[in-house]
């Protein structure tokens, strides 16, 4: 995978680089995946087309017995937890 597509500017790519500087070994795509869906729940409540469509998006991370798939989820968790809006996680 290309490093720059593993680390978009912004939000996502600061949310990426977090969680993978907490992890025992950084998981870059697993990292990405959880960022855009987590900025997309973000994001979701103030943009919407006018068909009131939203930017939610799904993501699924596959990878072996102990790779790290549960650590972005856990992080994320927390980082909402610490923003007060646990309401976005489904």
């Amino acid at each position: 995978m290309n490093k720059d597509l593993a680390r978009p500017p912004g939000l996502v790519g600061e949310i990426c680089d977090w969680i993978d500087s907490t992890a025992g070994k950084e998981q870059p795509r697993l990292s990405l995946a959880a960022a855009l869906s987590y900025c997309g729940a973000l994001m979701g409540r103030k943009v919407q087309t006018e068909w009131e469509l939203r930017t939610n998006l799904y993501t699924m991370g596959v990878a072996p017995s102990c790779s790290g798939k549960e650590h972005a989820r856990t992080q994320l968790n927390k980082l909402t937890s610490a923003a007060g809006i646990t309401d976005l996680i489904g």
